[in-house]
């Protein structure tokens, strides 16, 4: 349970640190058979699908080791269906949050992955 809601924290954390640059956020926890991804934006002249990493430990890695390629393969498939007949630029993009003590750092790293990575 401990980990559901650290991953409910991270997405609400991401999604503010997002909309507080200017992103528009179009869903959240989008889901299907094939994947779920945490937040779907728009910005400029892209509509970004972005996973988020809650960690308050790198000790078996960073947050953002933990999108490996299964899960990314599962993101692109679930955002392919997302994009159906929408014409626009795309990115897929990771927001990794390590939390030490009551802080949370928050690193943003835009085209974490792609179709052809």
């Amino acid at each position: 349970m401990a980990y559901q809601k650290n991953g409910k924290v991270g997405e609400y954390i991401a999604e503010k640190f997002l909309e507080s640059r200017g992103y528009e956020i179009l869903e959240r926890n989008y889901k299907k058979k094939v994947g779920e991804i945490d937040l779907i934006a728009n910005f400029e002249e892209y509509i970004i699908f972005i996973e988020v990493k809650l960690r308050i430990s790198i000790a078996y890695g960073t947050p953002s080791e933990y999108v490996n390629k299964k899960k990314q393969t599962k993101i692109i498939k679930t955002a392919q269906i997302y994009l159906n007949g929408i014409e626009k630029a795309t990115r897929f993009d990771v927001i990794q949050i390590l939390k030490e003590g009551n802080k949370y750092h928050i690193e943003h790293i835009k085209n974490a992955f792609g179709i052809n990575s």
